[in-house]
């Protein structure tokens, strides 16, 4: 009964807008019946277009508030057809694409068909690339399952210098952030003629970042070289990304870098110590 669901707090009733609503707690509770019910009515597709898309002035645009409910449904066992409707939906409107959208389409379709996962991969990727902004982390850590010959190949031509400087140092930091997941998948992709492509260019963009001090491609860089568990290369990138570096993140990879390249070995144990002399607590 309802007061048995208000003490357990389970469920309220409330007034709003003049109606008295039976109202649950939990929201993913809520978010997780809605989906049941999408997912039991006749028109699935039409019903959650109805509910959960915004047309106004012009305007189409997924409701975030629906998010939550998306997931359940991509999570069941019609998400393959969730996941389509939703690539095409946003093949339409891909203005709707923003950080958290991003993180949950790639997260709900890692497991999907590579010809849903293509859909994926050229929407989210493309919207990045042509807004020069970055990955958000869980976008670009997952990517990496989405990647074939092709998407590497483009992957490849897009660390090139572009017009804007703004451009190349943002992409180029995209790039390498997905290429962190190739290595980390060992992926077929990464062969030895390619390990030596990435060593030489990452070396590269550690040392000529060329970002106005940003910081962020080169903490990228040294993150995928630590896979290569090479000591050689910590002198290499040693003073543009530690000696003449005011950047503390910048810094923090570096020493990161350091151990897990070679945390034995006396140049990485050098830098411990210049570590601790800073003052920096992570060290």
């Amino acid at each position: 009964n309802t007061s048995w669901m208000e003490k357990n707090r389970l469920a309220k009733i409330k007034e709003r807008e003049g109606k008295t609503l039976f109202i649950w707690e939990h929201h993913s509770l809520t978010e997780f019946l809605v989906a049941e019910y999408l997912l039991g009515h006749k028109d699935l597709f039409g019903e959650l277009q109805r509910l959960a898309v915004l047309k106004q002035e012009g305007i189409t645009a997924f409701k975030p508030s629906w998010l939550g409910v998306l997931r359940f449904l991509m999570e069941s066992k019609r998400g393959s057809k969730i996941i389509s409707w939703f690539a095409e939906f946003l093949e339409k409107y891909p203005d709707n694409i923003d950080d958290n959208l991003a993180e949950l389409l790639v997260y709900g379709a890692t497991e999907q068909p590579f010809q849903i996962k293509s859909r994926i991969f050229t929407l989210v990727y493309e919207c990045y690339f042509q807004r020069v902004v970055w990955l958000p982390v869980w976008v670009r850590s997952r990517l990496s399952k989405f990647i074939n010959k092709e998407f590497y190949s483009r992957l490849k031509e897009d660390i090139k210098e572009w017009p804007n400087n703004t451009e190349t140092f943002v992409r180029r930091g995209n790039v390498v952030s997905i290429i962190e997941g190739l290595f980390d998948d060992k992926s077929p992709l990464i062969t030895e003629s390619e390990r030596g492509f990435w060593h030489d260019r990452l070396i590269d963009f550690a040392n000529n970042p060329n970002d106005d001090g940003n910081g962020v491609l080169q903490r990228h860089s040294l993150a995928v070289l630590a896979y290569f568990k090479d000591e050689a290369i910590i002198p290499l990138v040693a003073q543009k990304c530690f000696e003449e570096s005011h950047d503390s993140l910048l810094r923090d990879e570096f020493i990161q870098f350091c151990y897990t390249s070679a945390p034995n070995s006396q140049v990485a144990i050098d830098y411990f110590i210049k570590g601790i002399k800073r003052g920096a607590s992570i060290y």
